[in-house]
């Protein structure tokens, strides 16, 4: 752990065991990951994108859809939100891993008892994402995302180093591996799904429900992710901008 930075449960999952020195060298593990942030990224500017509302309001022209902080509304702003998306989505301000997420319906939920048990909490709603209809048919009851590692270079170019698809799974509100999410290997070249598909028990899919091995997906977006990118220069590496993007309707992209 000390030299190569992993986790105990990476260390059986990748079954570091059965490695010999110079293969172990070549896993990007969690402490690998945490330098390499930390030597990219300056610790100052990181809740700007680590924290969902500001994240929002810094991203405003890239994440295409409204959203309200519970910490600073009103009731009547509140509520005159949830009329214009009576199904919106729900997460803590400084979440991880999805937890304590949820698609809040208030046609069955009255907006005023939420506001008054919510109200001042580190926590936002959101316009629920409606995705490309090839995307949802992956898992219709979550937004299947791209995971898009990238790095910002010294003349500002941003080098796209590798890229996943994740997918969530039936009755799920999130595509995350804590949510028991599968997730496939992506050519970042040709846009091609070029793997099978695991999930976070490493049980490996061909289909879900369509087969992984062969999906494509439309990068001619990608300028506005760049542009996005470069909006907060301090930072030069994901994961720590939050590039999850979810492939949207009219051929725009969302940045999460």
């Amino acid at each position: 752990r000390l030299v190569f930075g992993i986790r105990i449960d990476e260390y059986f999952r990748n079954e570091f065991y059965t490695l010999k020195w110079c293969a172990r060298k070549g896993y990007l593990t969690t402490g690998v990951k945490q330098k390499m942030m930390h030597s990219c990224n300056s610790s100052k500017y990181i809740p700007e994108v680590d924290d969902k509302d500001r994240f929002n309001v810094n991203f405003v022209d890239f994440i295409k859809r409204e959203w309200i902080d519970l910490e600073t509304c009103t009731e009547e702003s509140f509520v005159s939100f949830c009329q214009r998306h009576p199904r919106s989505f729900y997460k803590f301000s400084d979440g991880l891993q999805g937890i304590g997420t949820r698609v809040v319906d208030f046609s069955k939920e009255s907006a005023e008892e939420f506001y008054a048990s919510n109200k001042g909490s580190r926590a936002i709603l959101e316009e629920l994402v409606i995705q490309h209809p090839a995307m949802a048919e992956l898992n219709p009851s979550t937004v299947n995302t791209l995971r898009v590692i990238t790095f910002v270079c010294a003349d500002n170019t941003v080098k796209v180093v590798r890229a996943a698809m994740r997918t969530g799974r039936a009755g799920q509100v999130a595509d995350n591996f804590h949510h028991h999410g599968i997730a496939a290997n992506i050519d970042v070249e040709t846009g091609i799904v070029m793997s099978i598909g695991v999930d976070a028990e490493y049980n490996e899919y061909l289909q879900h429900p369509v087969v992984f091995s062969g999906n494509t997906n439309d990068y001619s977006s990608s300028i506005l992710f760049v542009m996005a990118l470069l909006l907060v220069p301090m930072l030069r590496t994901t994961p720590s901008k939050k590039a999850a993007l979810a492939i949207i309707l009219m051929g725009t992209i969302s940045a999460f």
